[in-house]
């Protein structure tokens, strides 16, 4: 019958089409990708069997810089344009993301993400530094703080994710449906990627097609679906408020009315950082890429915060801070 060969026809080509999935035929390689966004200044070294992206740029106290989900090192570009001359920043593609990978060990633990980042300020003899940490990244600045007081001088979070949630409730939670799971493991279209980041940012002049093109392919090459999925289900802040509790370095909170973390979240950090003595920004104009959204204005917030711990000055030094555009940031 006609109308048999039709239906087996379209199956074939839907199994057709889920194995070139499956077999990731459309995600970019590798190659590609490091192609396109190896720079002069970006170097590798395998730690623990990962071969880790990072940029060290600059000169003075040592800042080390978590990007978030879906990010890389490149978020702090505006930030290493304005603060390189005053600090040696330290940026680095997190185990799963940017051009760091293939990983020998598959672990994107928040543990190894420190073990990772520590070996790394070994190598580069690096005693004392800020932390800067955001989104799902928070959890491995706020731990790095509690576990090293006599290393970290300070602490900035920003839009930072890693409080604790109800059942059900987290963020990053796997989607319920297998297939839609394995789908959204498997294939991300640009214009998902597009999307994504036009949500992410409060200035869409910022969302360029260049950078929606690196959201693109350092998201979508082979292997990186599955590490992402990976990733998820490793994920586990453990004893968040216990960490947070034994934090007594300055601690700088910003947070942008634009995030798609509620601005609540800033009052709970400040209630479990209990001993530290807290400083919460809030600003209006101000997406959840908050270093590319405005790079000025959160490279001197940052810039205002350090140079008073250093000098001893804080909270003092921060009653005001730049204006820009007449949206400068409240501080509480």
């Amino acid at each position: 019958m006609r109308w048999k060969r039709v239906i087996l026809g379209a199956m074939a080509l839907l199994a057709l089409a889920a194995l070139s999935i499956e077999l990731e035929v459309w995600s970019p390689s590798r190659a590609k990708v490091e192609a396109t966004y190896v720079a002069a200044d970006s170097r590798f070294v395998t730690i623990d069997g990962l071969r880790l992206h990072y940029k060290v740029t600059g000169e003075g106290p040592a800042v080390l810089l978590w990007h978030g989900n879906f990010g890389s090192l490149d978020f702090y570009d505006g930030w290493v344009e304005r603060l390189s001359g005053r600090y040696r920043l330290i940026r680095f593609d997190i185990n799963g993301h940017g051009l760091t990978g293939p990983d020998e060990r598959v672990d994107f633990t928040i543990e190894r993400q420190l073990a990772i980042a520590r070996a790394l300020l070994e190598q580069l003899g690096v005693e004392r530094y800020f932390v800067v940490g955001t989104s799902f990244a928070a959890p491995m600045a706020y731990r790095d703080a509690a576990e090293r007081p006599d290393r970290v001088l300070g602490l900035m979070l920003a839009n930072a994710g890693g409080l604790p949630r109800e059942p059900g409730r987290a963020i990053n939670r796997p989607l319920a449906n297998p297939v839609r799971r394995w789908l959204r493991e498997r294939y991300r279209t640009r214009a998902f990627w597009w999307e994504r980041a036009g949500n992410l940012h409060f200035d869409q002049s910022v969302v360029t097609p260049q950078l929606a093109e690196r959201f693109y392919l350092m998201n979508t090459m082979r292997g990186r679906g599955r590490d992402d999925a990976i990733g998820v289900q490793q994920f586990d802040i453990g004893d968040a408020p216990g960490f947070l509790s034994r934090i007594r370095q300055p601690v700088l909170i910003l947070w942008a009315a634009g995030s798609f973390l509620p601005q609540t979240e800033a009052d709970r950090y400040k209630a479990y950082l209990q001993n530290a003595s807290v400083r919460i920004v809030r600003a209006g104009k101000l997406g959840h890429m908050f270093a590319e959204d405005d790079p000025a204005l959160t490279a001197a917030l940052f810039d205002r915060f350090a140079q008073a711990v250093l000098n001893d000055t804080w909270p003092l030094a921060m009653d005001s801070i730049p204006e820009k555009n007449s949206h400068a940031p409240p501080i509480e």
